[in-house]
């Protein structure tokens, strides 16, 4: 039995095409056959309206994937490919591959939406900061979607039809039973790598903490590096997500930080949040008021204080531990190359940590340490601020890494070399200026060392007599009941005064 049925839908060019189909009844299964093309209507216009009405139609019988498992008297090739007057290749009925997965891909046909991934609404352009070279080749290098997908094999045999090449005109796929994991990505970005630095060899990851700790993604493909990279494009450098994809393990619910070193248990989520940065020193406070590294970008203020996670921590190297083959932090002047922490005397020597921090923090007119490169991901950015005031009436910035290291009136550096750390916490704290919330004594002046004085909260620099509170509190930890002053401390004891 069969009968004549027209359908009106609309086309992936926002054409109104009109089918006719013969439906044919055998045996209860479903078979739709596009008829040819109306006046005025393209050649490929019935098989463009494959992706949206026949193949949703058609769903359970013909069509069980739109990629493979197609019967041999299958018309489904035909939502692809146009058979007699094909604009592209392969008889592709689209003019390239990448127009021909976006009648599906874009939103309307497929649930993943991979045009808006990589930002091309306008064919050729992407709106997205990094992307792999789809759109259009970056630095000579340009992919197709077939260089990393198979178009022909089942969904449910191959997860999200991965494959690549292999080197000598084959293909490597990743079977959903045994995924091919991050060889996949170390096929582009592996020790034969073709692509400059720092795109280039990325194997480094393997047995470093996060791919260890990593996991594997929820999609099955077994691609570690998906935790942390979108596959297609990002609004952010290096197909990453920046803050957020740390903020997912880093926070305030696993802090994922060493529990053996009191400077290490940051929850960095909180101590990222807990307070916002002020650095208007012309609103009602006239005070800059520092709580976190500006990691965000709502807070770097038009480029001039800037700095990210990666400028510190070289993700794909990074350890759990300081050893003698690992560190959780990279040189800020050249990531490939760790910091190895020297901790001497429990843990308030500077070691080398503080030599870490004057990477950066060198005086206060130092306002651009270190340029973005080819191993320097972003440009770190400080500002001159040395002008404006804090609560005690002084500068707001009196560090001189020269003075603090070498002066013999440096009490707290060339005196008694304690580590940056022993007083800020190296991301942030819901005090001022980064100030721990714990000190830990490192011994003197009545207080033993290992002591941890009261946590100390709520300072931000204010000569108010609950300000001298707090700050007394916090200087306390160390220094005992000194003498119970009528103003901050920091009012005679700062970075840039003798006896400090």
């Amino acid at each position: 039995m069969t009968k004549l049925v027209k359908f009106r839908v609309m086309g992936v060019f926002r054409q109104r095409i009109v089918l006719a189909t013969t439906l044919s009844v055998f045996f209860g299964v479903l078979t739709f056959l596009p008829a040819a093309a109306g006046p005025g209507q393209p050649a490929d216009a019935a098989a463009s309206s494959m992706p949206l009405t026949i193949l949703a139609m058609a769903q359970a019988a013909e069509f069980p994937d739109p990629h493979g498992l197609l019967n041999a008297n299958s018309n489904g090739c035909l939502s692809c490919h146009d058979t007699h007057d094909a604009p592209g290749p392969a008889l592709l009925a689209t003019a390239t591959e990448k127009e021909a997965c976006y009648r599906c891909h874009d939103g309307s046909g497929a649930t993943a939406n991979i045009r808006a991934a990589f930002g091309e609404s306008i064919l050729g352009e992407s709106t997205q900061r990094s992307y792999h070279p789809l759109p259009h080749a970056l630095d000579g290098y340009s992919v197709t979607c077939g260089d990393c997908h198979t178009p022909h094999q089942a969904r449910s045999e191959f997860t999200k039809l991965l494959r690549i090449n292999d080197g000598s005109g084959g293909w490597v796929y990743s079977p959903t039973d045994t995924p091919i994991g991050n060889t996949y990505c170390y096929r582009c970005h592996g020790t034969d790598s073709p692509f400059p630095a720092p795109f280039g060899d990325q194997t480094t990851f393997e047995g470093g903490v996060h791919q260890v700790l990593g996991g594997d993604p929820p999609s099955g493909s077994g691609i570690q590096c998906v935790n942390c990279h979108d596959g297609h494009g990002s609004a952010y450098p290096g197909l990453s997500q920046q803050e957020a994809t740390c903020f997912t393990c880093h926070n305030t619910a696993t802090p994922n930080t060493n529990p053996d070193l009191p400077f290490d248990t940051t929850e960095l989520e909180y101590a990222f949040t807990a307070v916002a940065n002020d650095y208007d020193a012309t609103d009602a406070d006239g005070l800059i008021r520092i709580y976190h590294h500006p990691i965000g970008d709502d807070e770097q203020d038009g480029g001039s204080r800037r700095v990210e996670c990666a400028s510190c921590h070289n993700a794909h190297r990074v350890d759990r531990d300081y050893s003698g083959t690992g560190s959780k932090i990279s040189n800020p002047g050249d990531t490939r190359g760790d910091v190895a922490i020297t901790w001497t005397d429990g843990t308030f020597t500077r070691g080398t940590i503080s030599q870490f921090c004057v990477a950066c923090h060198q005086d206060p007119a130092t306002t651009a340490p270190i340029n973005a490169g080819t191993w320097v991901p972003y440009d770190i950015r400080l500002t001159d601020d040395s002008a404006v005031l804090n609560g005690s009436g002084g500068p707001h910035d009196t560090f001189d890494a020269t003075y603090y290291f070498t002066n013999e009136r440096s009490d707290h550096g060339a005196g008694a070399q304690l580590a940056c750390t022993a007083c800020h916490d190296p991301h942030g704290s819901s005090n001022a200026y980064m100030l721990r919330e714990n000190v830990i004594s490192p011994g003197g002046a009545g207080v033993p060392a290992g002591t941890v004085g009261p946590r100390v909260t709520g300072f931000v620099d204010e000569d108010t007599p609950e300000q001298q509170t707090i700050l007394s509190g916090f200087c306390g930890s160390c220094h005992g009941d000194h003498h119970t002053p009528n103003r901050l401390c920091t009012q005679c004891h700062n970075h840039g005064s003798p006896r400090f």
